[in-house]
């Protein structure tokens, strides 16, 4: 991996904390168009120049039991569910080790201390225990992908945390898992989709119906088109063989309000690469407090418990995305670090902070600052060589000169 190389800077193949805490440096050496971030085309430009061969985009990410509860369903049989996909010894009963729960929770199933959980003790696991995590998905109205919130998580079994806007990443073991979507910004919203494809069979209505006031089921030239002729099987109220223009209005609007009425969910893996472990709000780029935080990233995100990195593999992440419709806009997943959105304007803080916060970050750098280093030595009350929202506030609040 490229980021490894960069890191292991003796070259002995082990990631150390002290070579982790180095990535920051990579803003003075990599940063060539001095906006504060580092991009991929800079960690690596052979992307670009053809020196770094394509790799096969195909997932080979095993995708794990998930199911959807409903109110028609019975708990034992989605227990059942859960029993027939990690039993592995086939005697209809589930161990610590087949289910891989933590240890509290495993007793608090385990109701005659036997060791193993039947059935109707795995019942009790979906109507009693506490969840894993709690999440909040909200489908703004403007919007197909619903956006994520994170309201508790059991901290013995799982770590979650926020990662960005909408996007809440928790983590199993080795195995990620990203509820909200990534890169919403810059597509567009559901309704303009919508109006976009009403346009285009507008169009088509227009050019079938050949001039006249309605698309005539009979002509020859429907015959040849089964697209429009199916539209005029279903939009066609009266059965008449015709097609007007008000009953096509009123199918589209019949159907425009039934595709916003379903909720869909989608599951997309993503091949692991350390420049998305260390992008922690996902915008494509690396700030600088994100490459300061590259060693927690990195062993948190890979599950480390040593004082070093051996360069291991791990399966790649399962973003989950819900979302109105059946189908999923394809612009809303995977990562484009090769493009990234436009940086977004930072949001908190006087305004002088965010002009200073050229890359829109939430912090300001010594480059980005436009005073002296007297002043801003003074605003960096913490002394760690960034001025934070926080920072900056104060010093609006009870300027210290």
């Amino acid at each position: 991996k490229i980021i490894f190389t960069l890191l292991d800077k003796d070259a002995d193949g082990k990631l150390t904390k002290s070579e982790a805490m180095s990535a920051e440096k990579w803003l003075d050496a990599l940063d060539y168009d001095q906006d504060e971030y580092v991009a991929i085309a800079e960690v690596a430009p052979g992307i670009f120049t053809g020196g770094i061969a394509a790799r096969n985009t195909r997932s080979t990410i095993e995708v794990p039991l998930y199911q959807l509860g409903c109110a028609q369903e019975p708990i034992k049989q989605q227990a059942q569910k859960l029993l027939d996909r990690y039993d592995k010894d086939k005697d209809y009963h589930l161990t610590k080790a087949e289910i891989g729960v933590d240890s509290e929770l495993f007793r608090s199933l385990d109701r005659d201390g036997s060791g193993k959980l039947d059935v109707p003790e795995l019942a009790d696991w979906f109507s009693h225990a506490q969840p894993d995590a709690r999440l909040k998905m909200t489908v703004p109205p403007q919007g197909q992908a619903a956006t994520a919130q994170l309201l508790s998580h059991r901290q013995a079994a799982v770590s979650a945390r926020e990662a960005g806007a909408g996007h809440v990443v928790i983590q199993v073991g080795r195995q990620s898992f990203e509820f909200g979507v990534r890169y919403a910004s810059g597509v567009a919203n559901t309704a303009t989709q919508r109006d976009l494809y009403r346009r285009n069979l507008m169009q088509s209505f227009d050019q079938a119906r050949a001039g006249m006031d309605y698309v005539d089921g009979k002509s020859t030239s429907l015959m040849q088109n089964a697209f429009m002729k199916s539209l005029l099987f279903y939009a066609d109220r009266n059965r008449d063989n015709r097609l007007t223009r008000k009953e096509f209005d009123e199918f589209l609007d019949l159907t425009q309000m039934l595709s916003g009425a379903g909720i869909g969910l989608s599951l997309y893996p993503q091949p692991l690469n350390w420049f998305g472990i260390l992008d922690e709000n996902g915008d494509g780029r690396l700030s600088r407090t994100e490459l300061r935080h590259a060693w927690s990233s990195l062993k948190i995100r890979l599950d480390i418990t040593g004082t070093e990195i051996q360069n291991p593999e791990s399966p790649g992440d399962l973003q989950l995305v819900l979302h109105q419709g059946q189908r999923m806009y394809a612009n809303y997943t995977g990562r484009n670090y090769l493009s990234p959105p436009p940086v977004r304007p930072p949001e908190k803080g006087p305004v002088w902070f965010r002009k200073m916060d050229r890359n829109g970050d939430g912090s300001i750098s010594r480059h980005e600052f436009l005073g002296s280093k007297a002043d801003f030595d003074q605003l960096d009350r913490d002394h760690d060589g960034l001025i934070s929202v926080e920072e900056a506030e104060k010093a609006a609040v009870s300027p210290s000169r």
